[in-house]
């Protein structure tokens, strides 16, 4: 059978329908500037006519200003503060989506720690470097840097002066509206985002004081610490198509009851595993959901250097999860092993053959535990508040917590088809664990463990309902 070339095929390339593009920015519609602990910033996407949002340009930027409890600087270009790993999503304690009537589309809480394992998973360290001056996700210091490290942008304040007093961020939006692959209707009604600032200020820090660490800041030294701040300047920015008359009404005519898009979202637990527990420990795993397509988990044992995004190896022997009755993976991952752990997470990613999807989490800090439990694993590394004109930054470099770990629930492994193929965990007296086999007794402190089950959902828009989603 003869054929054509494809280098001999010259085709017409199509062109797009009547339309016009552009940018769309907002600011907080309930003030300008927010200095306040757990104050809310509403930002909303209007409803526009014959309009679509490009969900994939949908990003958060601002100014942060800090006011700082300083002490006497030995070395003027040794930072005093640090963003933690999340960058400036640390900067957020929970994401809510709503409609303009009250209708929720989607809550996360804690959504820098999802956001700060999806991205340790999901960019590999020159990405990261070239996200940095965005996110603020990479550390940089006079010393190193920090390529490898799971801490943030350095704040260095001293040299020049107030340098780093004030930070400029955009975050890509982590969120149902941007997690498809279709671009968000916005002619249904308007979306409101709302974001609540999480906790940014510390007390004067001190060696017997550790515990004055906050979520978002590393503080460095003996003496110093936040003692102000101010969020401003604060855009919600979106790229919009406005298509023709014409061309909408012909579009729409295909979709007389209304828009359906599938997209996933995310939904967060969290439990404590005592001092020093060993054995087997079941968590209650409380999510409900029709199509729950991967299981994300982080433990941070109190004094980790990242705080609450810290990840540390718990001293497992195991990890499974029992979803109504039935063990997942089949047989429970053997997380003893550091190269089973980083398979599963690769796996969790579609990326098996490939180390770019754990290329921020090389395989040696899957081998961080809760103690140097076997012959494979080191303790975890914690943050002491050092004298002043001293650094803990450089020794992170080499080996940092960011051992997460990752289970693939889907029927097809990466499916991208407008279909359900998660596990379900929804049914009347269903109930599902999280088991951990811990093998020798944790370190003498709390670790408390954060987890995320990502879930398949549908947006539907509709011309009588309104914006809806259903999981």
């Amino acid at each position: 059978m003869s054929a054509i070339p494809e280098e001999l095929t010259f085709p017409m390339p199509p062109t797009l329908v009547a339309s016009r593009t552009y940018e769309y920015r907002t600011n907080p519609s309930n003030a300008n500037s927010f200095n306040t602990e757990g104050a809310v910033i509403q930002l909303t996407l209007p409803n526009l006519p014959r309009s679509f949002y490009q969900n994939n340009t949908i990003y958060v930027r601002g100014r942060l200003a800090l006011s700082y409890i300083l002490a006497a600087e030995a070395n003027p270009l040794d930072p005093p503060v640090s963003f933690n790993s999340a960058g400036a999503y640390s900067l957020f304690s929970r994401q809510v989506v709503r409609t303009a009537n009250g209708q929720t589309l989607e809550t996360v809480q804690n959504p820098g720690v999802i956001t700060n394992a999806q991205m340790a998973y999901g960019l590999t360290p020159a990405e990261r470097v070239g996200m940095s001056a965005m996110t603020k996700i990479a550390l940089t210091s006079s010393s190193n840097s920090g390529t490898g490290t799971s801490l943030g942008w350095a704040l260095n304040v001293s040299s020049p002066a107030g340098h780093g007093s004030v930070i400029e961020f955009a975050i890509p939006l982590n969120s149902v509206l941007t997690n498809g692959e279709k671009f968000i209707p916005a002619f249904y009604d308007e979306i409101v985002i709302e974001l609540t600032i999480a906790q940014l200020l510390s007390a004067a820090a001190s060696n017997a004081t550790p515990s004055t660490q906050n979520p978002t800041f590393l503080v460095h030294r003996t003496g110093e610490g936040i003692s102000a701040f101010t969020l401003s300047d604060i855009e919600l920015c979106a790229q919009v198509i406005e298509l023709g008359p014409t061309e909408f009404g012909q579009l729409m005519s295909q979709y007389p009851q209304g828009i359906t898009l599938k997209s996933q979202s995310y939904v967060y637990g969290s439990s404590t595993l005592a001092a020093s527990a060993n054995g087997s420990q079941d968590i209650v795993y409380s999510h409900k959901q029709q199509s729950i397509k991967q299981f994300i988990m982080a433990v941070a044992p109190s004094g980790a250097a990242e705080g609450m995004y810290a990840g540390v190896n718990p001293n497992l022997g195991s990890l499974s999860l029992i979803l109504n009755g039935q063990t997942y993976p089949q047989r429970p991952v053997r997380c003893f092993l550091p190269s089973e752990s980083y398979a599963q997470n690769q796996k969790a990613y579609g990326a098996l053959m490939s180390d770019l999807k754990c290329g921020s989490v090389p395989m040696e800090y899957h081998a961080v535990g809760s103690t140097a439990y076997n012959t494979f694993h080191d303790a975890y590394r914690t943050w002491a508040v050092g004298a002043a004109g001293t650094t803990t930054l450089t020794g992170f470099t080499n080996r940092s917590n960011k051992c997460f770990f990752l289970l693939d629930l889907e029927s097809i492994n990466g499916s991208k088809s407008a279909m359900f193929n998660g596990i379900s965990t929804t049914g009347s007296g269903s109930s599902s664990t999280i088991r951990l086999d811990i093998n020798a007794s944790l370190a003498a402190v709390a670790h408390t463990v954060h987890y995320f089950s990502v879930y398949d959902c549908l947006i539907k828009f509709d011309p009588v309902m309104g914006i809806t989603v259903v999981s």
